[in-house]
Formats: structure tokens, C-alpha cells, sequence
């Protein structure tokens, strides 16, 4: 019965017994559900932080920030991984300096070179191995004749033959370099622009990739320096040399005829008379001949003074008014042109060289005209004053030589006009040069620096 009763009581315990075990087990299981998913997560969390460090240094590596250093904190494969991306953006950043050192040190020397290139008084013109312009300083663009060089740079060949007519003569001649294949040339060229004839010097190279440096120098100044001082020490020589024995042959003729004339017969006394007056006639067109070397070979000694250029051609024109040639006479005179600093009386004698050579360039031809312009030049910094005519022009092969002494076309004179004219500029610091009008006559032009 007792047996009875604890099985009866074990039997009614057995349900809730049983459901408090798969309560608690229930509860062992989800807690260690949720113990696994954190233990999970925290290991997943563990796993994935260096990748997170990783992609933030991939993005600062994107952005250039080669600086950006990524946190090791374990020593298994992914901690490797980061050390060696820190190592990587190290030699990045390292490499990149070197290359902003480098790139640095370029453009100090690039800028070195630009400065040393626009400062040079010789010439330097480049073209790469298509034509193109590259190179281009500010010597070179004076001495070719060209304004805003930098527009030029880029452009092929035919392009700037196009622009510039001196530009044009001067890669003409130099054609046999650019398209042969010598790698060095030394070459003179003889180039026309709006200042007269240019003697330029020119050394060209052929890059080893390509393209070529011409490097030139404008000899101009001093080959008519080299002449210049050759004709003055002529000149000295002659006055000196000649000179002195002019004045005792002129005597002993003029004594001869005095002495002999009245003693010999009517024939005698002729051809004495008109040898006498030939060697004398003769001594004073040598003596002319003399005192115009003279003038030619002397230093200036002049008041320099301020100059009404205007007022100086209307006072000289006023003297050729009523020329014997009949011509015409016009001024164009500039309003308000600059004065210029010179000695009044030598600029004078350059305007009467100027007029007498355009008035007998016309000869008797009775449609002549001469016309006189003054103007200033567009920087305000020179005076220009232009003689032309509509007579025969000059030759041709006289251009070059024009101003030399003893050049000249005509048939009488000493040839030292323009000889002087060119000295007696020069000493004023100015140009002049002359050239053929394309409608026919010629044309000579002076340029004089401005006062301030």
C-alpha cells in the first residue's frame, strides 16, 4: 500500500518535474545560443577590423594621402598584410617626394634657363622635329623683326613664313640647314627689314632627339664699325697726305701763267692759259675732294641741343622750293612729334644731303616730286624722318653698299654724301637705311631716338 501511495505520488510529480527539465534546458540552450552568436559576432567584429583599416588606408592611399599610417595590433596573416601596406605607402610617399624634388628641381632650372635665354644679346630660335616653333627669346624677336614672340610658339614653318617678312628671309636662307642632314652649320645671312640691311651670324645644331637650336648674332653694327674706322683712317691719311702739296702746285701754276703769259706768242700764251687754269681748276676740285674727306673723318664737335625736327625740314625744304629739276616739293609733317637731342647743324647737313640726292635722282624729268614725312614711332621712343622720290630708283647692287664711301651713281660729287649722312646719324645714336619703292623712286629713311 505504502508502495502504492509513492508510486502514485511520483506519477502525479512526473509532469510538472518534466516540464520544469525542458524548461531549464530550454533556457541552457538559448543561453548558449546567444552565447555563440556574441562569441560569433565578436570574433567576426575581430576578423573584419583590419579589413576596415585596410579599405580606410586604400582610400587615403586614392586621395593621395600617402601619409596615413594603419594600426597593427596582431601578428597573423592580416596583421602582415597591414604592416606591409604601411611599408608600401612609406616607399609611396618617399617616391612621391623624390618625384616633387625632382619636378621642383626642373622647374628651377627651367626657369633658369628661360631667364638666361631672354637676357642674352645673341639670338635663339628651336623647332622641334615637326617644324614647330618652340624657342623663341627676346633678342631673337628684335633681330627678326618680331612682335609678341609669343603668340608664335606652336606654330609650323609656313605659318610664321606668313607673318613676318624678315621672318620669312631668314628661315629661306637657312633652308638648306633645316631640311639637310649636316648636324652643325655656320652660315651669314644678309637679311632686309624695316630698318635697313641686318649681316646676321648664325650657328645651327640638330638635337640628338630631333629638332634643331639656331643661335645668331646681329654683326650688322660692327662690320660697318670695322669699315667706318678703315675709311676715317683713309680719310685722315688723304687730307693729311694730299693736301699739303695742293696749295704750292696751285701757286706754281698760277706764277708760271703770271710770269710766262706776257712773254710768249699768241699760241703759246693759249695753251699756257688753259693748262694753267686746268692744273688750278683741277687743285680746287681736289682741294673740295680733300676738305669732304675731312668732313667725313672728323669728330663731332657740335652744341647738342633740343630739336624741332618739323621746323628743321621746313627750313631746309624752304632752300629747294624753286630747284632747277622743276620738282615738286610735299611735307607730311607729324602734329605734335617729339623733339630730339642733337646738334641742330649737323642734322641740317643731313637734310641737305637728303634733298640734293632726291632732286638729282629726277633728273630733268618734269612730273618730279620729292616728299618729306616725319612721324614717331608707335612706343613714343624715336623719331622718324622719311625722304622719297619718284625718280629711277637705286641699283640694286648698290643697296648693300650704299652708305660706304665712294658709292654713288652719279657722275660727279665725291661719293661721301650718304657716307656722312650715315656718320653724322650714328653719332646721334640713330639708324638709317634706304630702299626701292615698289611704285619706283626710292626712299631713305632716319631714325632718331626721342628726347625725354
Amino acid at each position: 500500500q505504502k508502495a502504492v501511495g509513492r508510486y502514485n505520488q511520483l506519477l502525479y510529480l512526473r509532469r510538472p518535474l518534466k516540464q520544469s527539465f525542458m524548461l531549464t534546458l530550454s533556457l541552457v540552450l538559448l543561453l548558449a545560443v546567444l552565447f555563440a552568436a556574441w562569441a560569433a559576432f565578436q570574433w567576426a567584429q575581430r576578423l573584419l577590423e583590419p579589413i576596415r583599416e585596410l579599405a580606410r588606408g586604400t582610400r587615403a592611399v586614392a586621395r593621395g594621402e600617402y601619409g596615413e599610417r594603419l594600426a597593427v595590433s596582431r601578428l597573423d596573416d592580416l596583421g602582415m598584410l597591414l604592416q606591409s601596406f604601411n611599408e608600401m605607402t612609406e616607399r609611396l610617399a618617399e617616391a612621391r617626394e623624390a618625384a616633387e624634388a625632382s619636378q621642383r628641381l626642373v622647374e628651377r632650372q627651367r626657369a633658369y634657363l628661360e631667364t638666361l635665354l631672354e637676357n642674352l644679346s645673341s639670338g635663339v630660335v628651336s623647332l622641334d622635329p615637326q617644324g614647330r616653333l618652340r624657342t623663341l627669346n627676346r633678342a631673337a624677336a628684335q633681330i627678326l623683326g618680331v612682335r609678341a614672340p609669343e603668340r608664335l610658339i606652336g606654330r609650323d614653318i609656313e605659318t610664321l613664313r606668313r607673318g613676318n617678312d624678315t621672318f620669312a628671309l631668314f628661315i629661306d636662307q637657312l633652308a638648306a640647314q633645316l631640311h639637310g642632314a649636316d648636324e652643325e652649320c655656320h652660315i651669314q645671312l644678309a637679311l632686309q627689314g624695316k630698318e635697313g640691311r641686318k649681316i646676321v651670324m648664325c650657328h645651327g645644331v640638330r638635337l640628338p632627339t630631333g629638332g634643331q637650336v639656331i643661335v645668331f648674332d646681329d654683326v650688322t653694327a660692327l662690320i660697318q664699325a670695322q669699315r667706318d674706322a678703315a675709311w676715317a683712317e683713309v680719310a685722315r691719311r688723304l687730307a693729311h697726305e694730299i693736301k699739303n702739296p695742293l696749295t704750292p702746285i696751285q701757286l706754281s701754276a698760277e706764277r708760271l701763267r703770271r710770269k710766262l703769259l706776257g712773254k710768249l706768242g699768241a699760241e703759246e700764251a693759249r695753251i699756257l692759259d688753259r693748262a694753267t687754269q686746268t692744273i688750278v681748276a683741277q687743285v680746287e676740285a681736289m682741294k673740295s675732294m680733300v676738305n669732304a674727306f675731312g668732313e667725313y673723318a672728323r669728330q663731332p664737335r657740335g652744341e647738342v641741343g633740343m630739336v624741332d625736327v618739323n621746323q628743321l625740314v621746313r627750313d631746309v625744304a624752304e632752300l629747294y622750293r624753286a630747284n632747277a629739276a622743276g620738282a615738286r616739293l610735299e611735307l607730311d609733317l607729324a602734329p605734335e612729334l617729339p623733339k630730339v637731342r642733337a646738334d641742330a647743324d649737323r642734322l641740317r647737313q643731313v637734310l641737305h644731303n637728303l634733298f640734293n640726292n632726291a632732286l638729282e635722282a629726277l633728273g630733268e624729268r618734269g612730273d618730279g616730286w620729292v616728299r618729306v614725312v616725319t612721324r614717331g614711332s608707335a612706343d613714343g621712343e624715336a623719331v622718324e624722318v622719311e625722304v622719297s622720290d619718284n625718280g629711277p630708283g637705286i641699283p640694286e647692287e648698290m643697296l648693300e653698299r650704299l652708305f660706304e664711301p665712294y658709292v654713288t651713281s652719279k657722275s660727279r660729287g665725291t661719293g661721301l654724301g650718304l657716307a656722312i649722312v650715315k656718320k653724322i646719324v650714328e653719332e646721334h645714336g640713330g639708324t638709317v637705311w634706304a630702299e626701292n619703292r615698289p611704285e619706283g623712286g626710292a626712299r631713305l629713311v632716319i631714325r632718331l631716338p626721342a628726347a625725354r
